[in-house]
Parts: structure tokens; C-alpha cells; sequence
């Protein structure tokens, strides 16, 4: 069985995304909420592995964009961006080096 990049993000980092859109909206930051709700977004409706660019580039900008995260919400983010950077990795991968 092949590695599936869209379904690695599905599976694994849509989750987290919906935790961090989740504190984002408990601790009223509309504008934290909204930019992760995008991301997410991007990736449910990514049916190959080039659409996962635009919502893994706009991730990886999340430090940039000016906002300033609580702790909670600092530790999702970065369990987020763990896994946005081994999916990244991957997709560099040739095919027969993933399997």
C-alpha cells in the first residue's frame, strides 16, 4: 500500500487543525479562527497531492501573520506544524522511496 498524502492530512493533521480552530473560537480570537477554519478548509477539499500546497503554505506562514497565540494554543500549532513538515518532507519523496 502506497503512502497517500491528501489521506495522511485528512487523517492527521485535519484533526488538530479542527482542535486549534476549536481554543481559537473558546478564547474569542475570530481572526485565528477564521485563518485555521481556511487552512483546514483547503485541506478537506484537497483530492490530490498538489492541492495540499496552498493550505501547507499558508500553515507554515502561521508565525508571520501577526497574531499572538496562548500557550494552548502555541503547543497545538506546533504539533500542527510537525506534521504539515513530515508531510512536506514527504511529498519531496520520489514513489519508490515512500514505499
Amino acid at each position: 500500500m502506497s503512502f497517500d498524502p491528501v489521506d495522511h492530512a485528512k487523517q492527521e493533521i485535519v484533526p488538530l487543525l479542527n482542535d486549534v480552530v476549536s481554543v481559537a473560537a473558546q478564547e474569542q480570537h475570530p481572526d485565528q479562527e477564521a485563518f485555521f477554519r481556511s487552512i483546514c478548509d483547503g485541506i478537506e477539499r484537497a483530492a490530490e497531492a498538489e492541492d495540499l500546497a496552498d493550505p501547507m503554505m499558508q500553515l507554515s506562514m502561521s508565525a508571520f501573520v501577526g497574531f499572538e497565540y496562548s500557550n494552548v494554543m502555541a503547543i497545538l500549532i506546533d504539533r500542527v506544524l510537525a506534521h504539515a513538515q513530515l508531510l512536506t518532507q514527504s511529498l519531496a519523496l520520489s514513489p519508490d522511496e515512500l514505499n
